[in-house]
């Protein structure tokens, strides 16, 4: 069975197995805004390369949501590509990023 949810009038599909996360309301900022850097943390392993910054976090089922930001340079390639059983939303805002 197939769950239609409806957002802006436009119609999104979800499978019923896809559990809703409970999000926290805060109010607007810009995460991107150089008054905001100290909230980026460096992912292990990646010397500063690459941060990560958690936008919600459900303790119960682990389930998060976070922006990551590939500073110039930052270099995957040891880890091979990569694939979820889960969805990922990827938006770049500027350069390249090669998987």
């Amino acid at each position: 069975m197939v769950v239609d949810e409806f957002t802006n009038d436009r119609s999104l599909t979800r499978s019923p197995s896809m559990q809703h996360m409970p999000k926290s309301h805060i109010v607007y900022w810009n995460p991107l805004s150089p008054d905001n850097a100290e909230k980026w943390t460096p992912i292990p392993g990646f010397e500063g390369a690459i941060e990560e910054l958690t936008l919600s976090l459900d303790p119960e089922s682990g389930e998060y949501t976070r922006l990551t930001r590939f500073h110039p340079g930052a270099d995957t390639t040891s880890l091979g590509s990569k694939s979820h059983n889960y969805p990922e939303e990827v938006l770049i805002i500027g350069g390249r990023l090669y998987d």
